[in-house]
């Protein structure tokens, strides 16, 4: 039987570090709360009526998912080790300045993919399909990306690594 392998997933350690918090915060403090909330709901008799037992469950259900989900991203966690980049290429925390087919140079800072900041204005996820043709590159070279619209090209002008 073949099993699946799981793909790696690169984090800088400042998302690793988040992540981490992020979990402790979950099954330290938040979870044992709504399992009070449940058991203090139990002792009101009827739970088939019982708003309180219903949502206490339902906001349990969403903490174990969560959980489950940064539980799964750490385990195939592989922590950015700064020191040992090539400088010379895009890598996560790179800001680069690209010019699309030719036109308008814009500036965006490469974030790894469970980054918070992700989606937050001027950023590029290194697991988007802009994000993928990048990364590795150096400065001057141009990429194609399917994207909804089209394929676009992109001019890589200038970038510089966050160290």
């Amino acid at each position: 039987m073949k099993t699946k392998q799981s793909k790696t997933t690169q984090l800088s350690q400042t998302s690793f570090d988040n992540l981490q918090a992020e979990l402790h915060e979950l099954e330290e403090v938040k979870l044992p709360a709504v399992v009070e909330r449940i058991a203090r709901a139990r002792e009101q008799g009827d739970l088939s009526e019982n708003s309180e037992y219903k949502d206490a469950k339902d906001q349990q259900e969403l903490l174990e998912v969560r959980i489950g989900e940064i539980n799964k991203i750490l385990e195939h966690a592989e922590v950015v080790d700064e020191d040992e980049i090539n400088d010379n290429v895009i890598r996560v925390g790179s800001l680069v300045t690209l010019k699309v087919d030719g036109g308008k140079e814009t500036t965006y800072k490469v974030i790894a993919e469970y980054d918070k900041t992700a989606g937050a204005g001027d950023t590029i996820s290194a697991v988007s399909p802009i994000g993928k043709a990048i990364l590795g590159q150096g400065e001057g070279a141009c990429v194609n990306v399917e994207t909804p619209g089209g394929e676009r090209a992109y001019t890589i002008c200038k970038f510089v690594n966050d160290n």
